[in-house]
């Protein structure tokens, strides 16, 4: 129910327990979360003004990054 009521996609990886969303305040912070998140293995990871959304969903493709 969440999901919809932000906008989110039907099939999104949030649904699955396959994503969370991460706040951040600035840029430092932004490029350090980014930074440990591609050492941790993420490979879908979508940047936005003030979160981070990390995303493991399989599923879909791999080894992208983008912008909201």
């Amino acid at each position: 129910m969440h999901n919809k009521k932000v906008g989110g996609v039907p099939d999104s990886a949030h649904t699955k327990g396959l994503a969370a969303d991460v706040k951040v305040a600035n840029s430092r912070q932004r490029f350090a979360i980014v930074k440990a998140a591609i050492e941790l293995g993420f490979e879908r990871i979508g940047l936005a003004n003030d979160f981070i959304h990390l995303d493991l969903d399989k599923e879909k493709p791999c080894k992208v990054i983008w912008l909201y």
